[in-house]
């Protein structure tokens, strides 16, 4: 398991409790605070004594440990995307086989490893379902329009008779892939700060194996978040300014990353970035209005930025494959 967090001890607390309520131990919990707070390390202390009181220490990993969490603080705030590069790679270089990766704002179910451990027989990318934080079905967006580079949102949510649904996308709340992936295409860029980081690792890991999202529920959304809804069949949630610039401007990576594998369209392109802007206005005038001004200039800049992006010459992709 790896969990990122950042100044937000009550909710890592939650999914802690979550953990402890497992039925099925996990080899490895690392937790990777962009914060490396004080309070933080001491809640993750003691968390480890509760963990290995209940569970028994286990195999020696690539660092000689045994116990089953592990702290990695940051020495700066790497954002979402650079707090899952970092848990990832930790956790390849201690040996993990399968990655399960989350936010601190989610609390896992008890039978969640159970859950997943089926499907890893035959695939290596699985996106469980979720429960939102009112308790109900949480609909995720997993079918991916390259062309456009925005999420299909009216992809149907039924499973159909596989039992599941392929994706071409990720979602790091949840998320599980296996190791001969990321030796693949190797680790979650951090330059992506927050937003889209996900979304283009599953990308790119479906260019080398096919991911797909299972209706089993693994998991569920502990943050409230203002939302506005949509025909009660869909929801537009609230978000901060700075989620704003990145949504724009990272698509100049997004861009970059479908010039390295033939997909990128720029016409199509630069439709998709104009109804990404389009509904992030939506968002400011239905859900955020109070920051409408400053929204708008963040819009703006992060269009802005990621034409900057786009034309960089001496970008280059995350490397890969990792030494193993």
């Amino acid at each position: 398991m790896v969990i990122t967090t950042y100044k937000r001890q009550k909710l890592l607390a939650t999914l802690f409790d979550s953990i402890l309520a497992l039925e099925q131990a996990p080899w490895r919990i690392i937790v990777v605070d962009n914060e490396q707070s004080d309070e933080t390390r001491g809640m993750v202390e003691e968390f480890e004594t509760k963990v290995n009181d209940q569970w028994g220490k286990t195999v020696v990993d690539g660092d000689g440990n045994q116990s089953r969490v592990v702290y990695a603080p940051q020495t700066e705030n790497l954002g979402g995307a650079g707090g899952f590069s970092a848990g990832v790679k930790k956790a390849y270089e201690l040996g993990a086989e399968w990655f399960w990766v989350m936010d601190d704002d989610v609390a896992v179910l008890p039978d969640a490893i159970a859950k997943l451990a089926p499907w890893t027989k035959r695939h290596e990318v699985i996106q469980g379902s979720r429960f939102d934080y009112d308790g109900g079905p949480f609909y995720w967006q997993y079918d991916f329009r390259i062309g456009l580079g925005i999420p299909n949102p009216i992809a149907p949510a039924a499973f159909g008779p596989a039992g599941y649904r392929v994706m071409n996308t990720l979602c790091f709340e949840g998320g599980l892939f296996s190791r001969r992936v990321v030796k693949q295409i190797g680790l979650p860029d951090p330059r992506f700060f927050i937003y889209w980081d996900d979304t283009i690792y599953g990308y790119r890991a479906s260019k080398v194996t096919q991911p797909i999202v299972v209706p089993d529920v693994i998991l569920r959304r502990t943050r409230e978040i203002g939302n506005w809804d949509i025909a009660g069949v869909r929801q537009l949630n609230s978000t901060s300014d700075m989620n704003r610039y990145h949504i724009m401007r990272n698509r100049g990576y997004m861009a970059r990353y479908f010039m390295v594998y033939g997909d990128y369209r720029p016409f199509l392109f630069a439709l998709g970035t104009a109804a990404t802007a389009a509904k992030e206005i939506i968002r400011l005038v239905a859900v955020d209005r109070e920051h409408l001004r400053t929204g708008i200039v963040q819009i703006a800049k992060g269009w802005w930025d990621s034409r900057k992006l786009l034309h960089n010459t001496d970008w280059r992709p995350m490397p890969s494959p990792l030494d193993d």
